[in-house]
């Protein structure tokens, strides 16, 4: 079965797609969300055959969806939708990794052919690999974070506890809370307060990479705070 995640901020538009395809698409399920803390909310729950998502909606900036999922969930397709006016998010999409480009509108019965044809692609390549999803711990004992069987990464206090944070909540967690809660030293300026904790995520996001050799699942949503993109397990 087909578990295909439809990601549009006009929800008028894709409940008026839903039927065609569901009629088109014998066996799969669709779920619909009309915000990225909700996508990202629904990934983590379950991943995606196929995402189908508006490379133009204001809450997530395009293309860093792309991007996200390349990082993330390689193994799912991403159709992008885009406006006639977005040639240069358009080009991006592709570049970064995007399986397929609509220009809309785009016909319903557009959609589902092309939404198809990726379930095809999708399903041949899953039967020749099928790479695990990564299995993210966190060693409350050691203050380590581990990826598979992979040496673990040592964490400072403020790194474990701002993961902690994450792991608690099933939503972004809002950097005023991780301020507080972390006690890092505040200012009262807003901006350089919220500086210093994009700064120790960016630090994070460095010793996640050069030694683990993978991305750290946390994404940045832009306004509210930070969530995590995939499952993290105490341990």
């Amino acid at each position: 079965m087909a578990h295909i995640l439809l990601f549009e901020d006009n929800l008028s538009i894709p409940y008026g797609n839903k039927g065609f395809i569901d009629e088109a698409i014998i066996d799969h399920d669709l779920i619909i969300v009309g915000d990225a803390t909700a996508m990202w909310t629904a990934l983590q729950h379950r991943q995606a055959d196929i995402l189908i998502a508006d490379l133009g909606t204001p809450d997530d900036y395009g293309q860093g969806i792309v991007t996200q999922m390349q990082e993330t969930y390689p193994g799912t397709g991403v159709l992008i939708l885009t406006h006639g006016d977005q040639q240069d998010l358009r080009s991006q999409g592709l570049l970064l990794g995007a399986d397929q480009i609509l220009t809309k509108p785009v016909s319903a019965s557009k959609l589902a052919a092309h939404v198809i044809a990726l379930c095809r692609r999708i399903k041949r390549h899953r039967s020749i690999v099928a790479v695990p999803p990564p299995q993210w711990r966190l060693c409350t004992t050691e203050r380590q974070l581990q990826v598979n069987e992979s040496l673990p990464v040592d964490l400072t206090e403020k790194e474990f506890n701002f993961l902690q944070l994450l792991t608690s909540s099933s939503h972004p967690v809002a950097r005023d809370t991780l301020n507080r809660e972390m006690r890092i030293d505040v200012t009262g300026d807003e901006r350089r307060d919220t500086k210093k904790i994009d700064m120790m995520i960016y630090r994070l996001r460095r010793k996640v990479k050069k030694s683990l050799r993978i991305e750290l699942p946390v994404r940045n949503a832009y306004g509210t705070g930070y969530s995590l993109t995939a499952t993290l397990k105490q341990i």
